[in-house]
Order: structure tokens, then sequence, then C-alpha cells
């Protein structure tokens, strides 16, 4: 039985504003970090409101948790969004956990103190969610809202 959710951030929760652009979000926010000085956040990247909502709901009844893989999460703009909605961000950079190994999410278990099998992990890359599954963790690809709504309208009832 789910107990928490853990959602990836890139191409889940956060997109690029330019549709055409395909590429890391981190590389993205690091080139923008590193030439521009106070440039606008929300110019070159958006959320995802309509799973926001989602996530909004099911706060009253489960903890939730970010995992994602580098360090966009702690911009001041988006940092305090996320943290109206999660417990705690985990970061696959900066607490040495890559999220192509089953090792990460057993390590991710028992920091949040659940069973690996108690948690629900969503992502966009199979092979995350392929190692999240290894470690008995429920996973879902994020293909797109629709599937994922669909999917967790389950457990706003």
């Amino acid at each position: 039985m789910t107990q928490a959710f853990i959602f990836d951030l890139s191409y889940t929760l956060l997109f690029p504003k330019d549709d055409n652009y395909s590429s890391v979000l981190n590389d993205l926010y690091r080139s923008l970090s590193g030439s521009r000085e106070n440039y606008d956040f929300w110019e070159f990247f958006k959320l995802n409101h309509e799973l926001l909502d989602i996530i909004g709901a099911l706060k009253p009844r489960y903890p939730l948790y970010v995992f994602t893989s580098g360090s966009i999460h702690e911009n001041p703009v988006l940092k305090v969004i996320l943290d109206q909605y999660f417990t705690q961000v985990f970061s696959a950079q900066k607490d040495n956990l890559p999220k192509d190994k089953s090792a990460s999410y057993i390590y991710l278990s028992r920091i949040i103190a659940l069973r690996p099998n108690e948690i629900l992990f969503i992502d966009d890359q199979p092979a995350n969610i392929t190692a999240a599954s290894a470690a008995g963790i429920n996973a879902v690809l994020y293909g797109s809202f629709d599937k994922i709504k669909k999917y967790l309208s389950v457990f706003m009832k």
C-alpha cells in the first residue's frame, strides 16, 4: 500500500518554456546561472501546474518528496514553491545518489523510513524507473500528464 510519493523534477514537474528545448534542464539552468546575472527564471522554465494541483490534493494524506538529478531545485523562486508541497528534495548530484542505481532508492526508502513497496516513484527516464523497481519501489514512467492524472486519481479518493 502506497504511503509516500517521490516525484522527479525535470520533465515531470518542471519543463523548459521553449517547447523545442529537449536537453537536460540542469544544464540549461547552469548555463543561465553562469552567463546571466539576475535573469528571470520563469522566462526559461515553467511548472506543471496541473500536476502540482494533484500533488496539493495528495499532500494532506501522504508525505511527498522530490528526487532530482542536479541543483535546479535550489533556485530561490522554485525552492519557495517546492517547499510548499514537498517534505524534502533529494538531489542525485548533491547526495551522491545515482538515479539509475537501485541502491539509491533503497537508501531513500530508509531515509523516508518506509519499506520500498510503500513508496510510489514517478520519473520520465526509463533507466530510473528500472532502478527504482529493482529496489522494490512502485515506479511509474511519466509519459504524459493525462496518464499520470489517471494513475494518481486512485489515491485521491
